[in-house]
């Protein structure tokens, strides 16, 4: 299964929580401020923050570029300084360009100036991580 991982990081989180999950799955990275997504992918996991309970607009921009045609499958995992935000908009998009979307999402603590400094610790991440793995072996079955 041709499988890869793009983030969108404002803050750092992303990109921390998508290089241990790339790294974890011996998949390629692509950053999605400079890189272009080659496709096509079986499954594209996506990494991005939650900024004022919504998806960030150039992260969006970046997606609205993908062919369902050519990418089968997303994954979502989030950054959050609640804890609790999901990429809803991120979704809504994938789909409407025909990309499959996961039902599951992991939501990665994440901070804001200094509410909840310190997120996402290496647990979430690690928790990211497992939660990533398990969504791809389901896919593989």
């Amino acid at each position: 299964m041709r499988t890869a991982l793009a983030y969108y990081s404002v803050t750092g989180h992303s990109k921390k929580i998508g290089g241990a999950v790339a790294n974890a799955l011996q998949i390629p990275i692509y950053n999605l401020k400079t890189d272009t997504i080659p496709e096509p992918l079986d499954c594209l996991f996506v990494v991005g923050g939650i900024y004022g309970g919504k998806s960030d607009a150039h992260m969006l921009n970046q997606l609205s570029h993908l062919d369902g045609a050519a990418v089968r499958q997303a994954i979502l995992i989030s950054s959050s300084a609640s804890g609790f935000g999901r990429q809803d908009q991120a979704r809504a998009l994938l789909q409407s360009r025909g990309i499959q979307v996961l039902s599951d999402e992991y939501v990665c603590m994440g901070n804001f100036l200094i509410v909840r400094l310190g997120h996402p610790n290496q647990a979430e991440v690690d928790g990211a991580v497992r939660f990533a793995r398990q969504a791809l072996a389901r896919l593989n079955a």
